[in-house]
């Protein structure tokens, strides 16, 4: 029900949403102790309905607040503690990145991509998670920075160690743990 709503919003209700929202995402990265797993699945779920299933007009205007939406999912991917998680954020991620709705600074594509780094980080400590997870997971990194290629070039060329780090840190899973003697 809650799908078919949002394209018909007013705008000053898709506003009040959009602002309760990242009201939302502002105090879930910064209060770690009132964050439960199911408040912060509930968040990247919500966060994932609403802007897919906004129109374009819709998505323009919440185009002003793209730092701040940005900067909430950052904060939401450094509480995650399951794969699965992790794809769904970088799958908001790509959405953002590919919509022509949004117009991305070097600072925003900065911060996607330390959202990035935060997901892959060795000290990241997720659940157990069977193998195919960490697959889909590094296949939705390798589409995300892709999509960036393709979309948000001029945007890269400030944040490309950034960009540059990350694929280094993803071919360390191609290396072969050499046996010593």
């Amino acid at each position: 029900m809650f799908n078919s709503i949002i394209s018909k919003l007013s705008n000053e209700k898709y506003d009040i949403i959009a602002n309760d929202i990242l009201n939302k995402l502002e105090n879930s990265s910064f209060s770690v102790r009132n964050n439960t797993n199911d408040n912060i699945i509930f968040l990247i779920n919500l966060i994932n309905t609403f802007l897919c299933k906004s129109n374009y007009e819709q998505l323009r205007k919440l185009e002003k607040k793209l730092p701040n939406l940005l900067c909430g999912i950052g904060g939401i991917a450094e509480l995650i503690n399951k794969v699965k998680h992790g794809i769904q954020i970088l799958r908001i991620l790509k959405f953002l990145i590919c919509h022509r709705a949004f117009s991305f600074q070097s600072m925003d594509i900065g911060l996607v991509l330390s959202t990035v780094i935060s997901l892959i980080l060795p000290k990241r400590q997720y659940e157990l998670s069977e193998e195919q997870e960490f697959k889909e997971l590094f296949e939705e990194i390798c589409y995300l920075l892709c999509d960036i290629l393709m979309h948000r070039r001029e945007q890269l060329y400030h944040t490309i160690p950034t960009f540059i780090f990350i694929i280094q840190t993803m071919f360390h899973c191609f290396k072969k743990t050499q046996k010593s003697f």
